[in-house]
């Protein structure tokens, strides 16, 4: 597993990859606000979710998204969207008790 060190606005998180698993490990929930908020001008995040979840499906990986260490949404391949689908969002899941277990 490869992995490599990231920032945004002077926080830094960790990003690693396996063949079919892609871990993004955030130390708390502000940094990935603040790395979800760098999609670019004029791109909506959920145009963004939606799409990566499109080239991971296609690609048949998955991206787990993690507040020190703990998984709180994954997006790609094999992910049951659920609710989310209703938002336009296919292939997303956040899991709302861990993600509020990640606030304390």
């Amino acid at each position: 597993m490869g992995s490599i060190e990231c920032e945004v606005d002077g926080r830094c998180f960790s990003v690693s990859a396996a063949p079919d698993l892609i871990v993004v490990d955030f130390p708390d929930l502000q940094t990935l606000l603040g790395a979800a908020r760098k999609t670019g001008p004029g791109v909506s995040l959920r145009s963004r979710l939606r799409h990566a979840g499109e080239v991971l499906t296609r690609t048949e990986n998955r991206l787990d998204l993690r507040i020190k260490g703990r998984s709180v949404g994954s997006l790609g391949f094999g992910v049951r969207s659920g609710i989310y689908s209703l938002l336009g969002l296919g292939h997303f899941r956040l899991t709302l008790a861990a993600f509020l277990r990640s606030l304390t």
